[in-house]
């Protein structure tokens, strides 16, 4: 399947919805942010290789055991149980067929984000231990120069959410699909994300992914 909207559970209702002329719930309903919350500058080099990139910080998070519904429904999709955020950014993956990704925020620090193509033999060890040469048509994460993701494919080591996070940093963006297809054939790396982004996500699905792990997260950890 090369269509992108039906590469989520959400995706494949609307489809139906439309061909029976149902009404179709709507998912990720925007939500009233606090207006003190902490600034991120967010400074993207290439627009075209990333045309929309949504970034949140978020405080007061239990990164424990997922309840077991949404365990059991993650396993239902063959989909492991990490924690509780990443739990929700694959349920949100899942359903609407947009990738995201929470990292410690401890990691990013004070830091400003900016989205970069990669030097030419610079390399980034990635979430499974494995350290990846990357060419100037790669494209970064970074956050204080430092590059902290493999854009649109997977997260550096040392980024991952784990048992005591309390911050996030969540990232949703849209990604070239060229781009991601290229780095994910050259590099012999394809994840989920990277299999979505491949087929030309709607940049629009960036910002409602945030507002629907928001829904999700506040439903299941009411202090965040």
């Amino acid at each position: 399947n090369h269509r992108p909207d039906l590469w989520g559970h959400y995706g494949f209702a609307r489809e139906l919805a439309a061909i029976y002329g149902r009404e179709l719930k709507p998912v990720g309903v925007p939500s009233v942010l606090p207006k003190d919350g902490k600034q991120v500058a967010i400074q993207i080099d290439d627009k075209d290789a990333c045309p929309r990139y949504c970034g949140l910080m978020i405080d007061g998070v239990n990164s424990g055991e997922s309840p077991n519904e949404l365990r059991w429904q993650l396993q239902a999709v063959d989909q492991r149980a990490i924690n509780l955020p990443v739990d929700l950014t694959n349920f949100v993956m899942l359903d609407l067929g947009q990738p995201m990704h929470a990292f410690d925020a401890r990691h990013v620090g004070d830091s400003d984000i900016c989205v970069r193509r990669a030097n030419d033999g610079e390399t980034i060890t990635t979430l499974d231990g494995q350290e990846r040469k990357l060419d100037d048509k790669d494209l970064l994460i970074c956050a204080g120069g430092k590059p902290e993701a493999l854009a649109g494919v997977m997260g550096g080591e040392g980024t991952m959410v784990e048992e005591g996070t309390t911050s996030l940093f969540l990232e949703s963006a849209n990604f070239r699909h060229s781009v991601i297809r290229r780095t994910t054939m050259r590099l012999g790396l394809r994840t989920d994300a990277s299999t979505r982004f491949e087929k030309a996500q709607d940049p629009a699905n960036a910002e409602t992914a945030v507002h629907y792990f928001l829904s999700l997260l506040q439903g299941y950890c009411p202090s965040a």
